[in-house]
């Protein structure tokens, strides 16, 4: 029996829920026949928001059967074989339409016989050549990214699958509207040794976001399993633990007198920065604030260089969503700025350059967006990804912004211009998805983590490669972050450990 879009809505939204009890082989399976279900039904849907919701499914679940098997279920959505946006089957034909298939598949027979009359001239890529990969097929999305409705203007590219994707896209909306850099840099050999110092353990889950704290020895990290963690660099060890929701997001205010965590269902909380460092039984370290107004989850969070605002994006729920994902708050009060930014898409990055007038947002669109931050209004677009943008960081100067993308692409882009300056792509076929992405206090180098596992640095004038590619995780890495003398990196990953690197040295 086939679901309907609305039955696996309903029925993804249940298994959410399960996510918190023990992953069991049983579960593991129904999370595989929900997968082949929601694949089947892509042949009954015809309306592009819907058929791009259930890619986003797809994705999500097949990233979570990837975290528990390694093995990446064919997740391919059915293509649409109605008549059209309406949804009619394809046996409710009249004679006229069935004689003009017929013709159209005379004519291209026709082409099909003229290619191979080609083909014997040619190589077989020319005649045939392979659609572009999207992303890593061995390291798909984030487990724990919502399903949430990108409209058709604007659909990311799906992540690949055992099964190709089709050639002819439903858009090229997503598309530089810059021309690329004539050199693209290739990453050098992989190295632990260069860079390792230690490895710190503990966590059960997935570690998505941490934070150095303004004493350069301690490190707070937030993980899908519910505990926020503070870590003694020095001893190199936990420090304390408190248990709570997930944190997908975490950033300390840059005065370092509090820090903010971000998760699921719009929780936004505020934390004392001396009294969480301090304390050893982990009971001081509570939320003082605690908001619930966020719409969706809470992926993004930025302030400015005075700690004065902050900037959130989330990504909502549900489709539908008409209330807005990116919002501004004066950060010593907890309170919502008065300016708002009227846009209701989904965010995961946010970037607020250093003065506090201008904030960036990145999306699961791919579009990288600059708003003004005194009126709330847009006022251009920078660029775009073709797929999500994980992670964006904007330099300690504010004229340039990085962004990290499901593409497996790094870009820099200018400001003032929105021109882009530079990029790196993944080499090979099946590219590694970019998950996060930093600027070092002085503005000099970028650090990034991707779904190969892989820390890299890069010279931030030109995104060249600055040093060894350094390994040393065995999951992909969902966050990375300097240390305030920028000496110091520390990176954390879906094999739930948080590796803390010496930074290379240089001119």
């Amino acid at each position: 029996m086939k679901l309907t879009y609305a039955q696996i809505i309903t029925q993804h939204q249940a298994l959410q829920k399960t996510e918190a009890g023990p992953v069991t082989p049983e579960l593991v399976e129904q999370v595989k026949a929900f997968i082949a279900a929601v694949t089947a039904a892509g042949a009954d849907v015809a309306d592009p928001r819907q058929r791009e919701q259930l890619r986003s499914t797809l994705r999500y679940w097949s990233a979570w059967v990837y975290d528990q098997t390694k093995e990446f279920p064919p997740s391919q959505l059915a293509p649409f074989y109605g008549t059209g946006y309406g949804g009619a089957s394809a046996r409710q034909t009249t004679p006229a339409l069935r004689l003009i298939a017929g013709l159209g598949l005379v004519v291209v027979l026709l082409g099909v016989a003229t290619i191979f009359v080609v083909s014997l001239v040619q190589t077989p890529a020319a005649v045939f050549p392979t659609p572009a990969a999207t992303g890593d097929q061995n390291t798909p999305v984030a487990v724990g990214f919502t399903a949430t409705n990108v409209s058709p203007e604007n659909s990311p590219t799906p992540a690949p699958s055992d099964t190709p994707a089709p050639i002819l896209p439903l858009s090229t909306a997503t598309e530089s509207p810059t021309p690329l850099p004539t050199s693209i840099p290739t990453a050098t050999p992989v190295s632990q040794e260069a860079g390792y110092r230690f490895t710190l353990t503990g966590n059960t889950d997935i570690v998505l976001a941490l934070d150095f704290g303004p004493d350069g020895q301690t490190l707070v990290s937030g993980s899908r399993d519910g505990f926020l963690r503070v870590w003694d660099l020095a001893a190199q060890a936990e420090r304390s633990a408190v248990q709570g929701n997930a944190i997908l997001s975490l950033k300390f205010d840059p005065r370092g007198r509090f820090f903010a965590t971000g998760g699921f269902g719009g929780a936004l909380a505020f934390w004392d920065a001396q009294a969480c460092l301090a304390d050893l039984s982990g009971k001081a370290c509570q939320p003082q604030y605690d908001q619930k107004n966020i719409v969706g989850d809470l992926w993004g969070i930025a302030f400015t260089a005075d700690g004065r605002l902050m900037a959130t994006g989330s990504t909502p729920e549900t489709t539908g969503n008409t209330q807005p994902t990116i919002r501004l708050w004066d950060a010593e009060g907890r309170i919502n700025s008065p300016v708002l930014i009227n846009y209701i898409d989904p965010i995961v990055s946010v970037g607020l350059t250093p003065d506090g007038t201008q904030l960036i947002s990145g999306g699961t669109n791919g579009e990288l967006r600059l708003w003004d931050v005194a009126s709330g209004k847009f006022i251009r677009r920078l660029g775009a990804h073709s797929g999500v943008i994980w992670s964006l960081a904007v330099s300690p100067d504010g004229s340039r912004v990085v962004s990290a993308g499901q593409d497996g692409t790094l870009r820099l882009w200018d400001v003032a211009s929105g021109q882009l300056v530079a990029m790196y792509e993944s080499a090979g076929k099946e590219k590694p998805i970019m998950y996060s992405v930093a600027y070092s206090p002085d503005g000099k180098l970028v650090a990034s983590g991707s779904a190969d596992g892989e820390v890299r640095f890069w010279n931030a004038a030109d995104l060249s490669p600055r040093g060894d590619s350094l390994a040393g995780h065995t999951g992909s890495i969902r966050a990375v972050a300097f240390s305030l003398d920028g000496k110091t990196l520390a990176s954390g990953s879906a094999d739930k450990t948080i590796i803390v690197w010496a930074v290379p040295e240089g001119p």
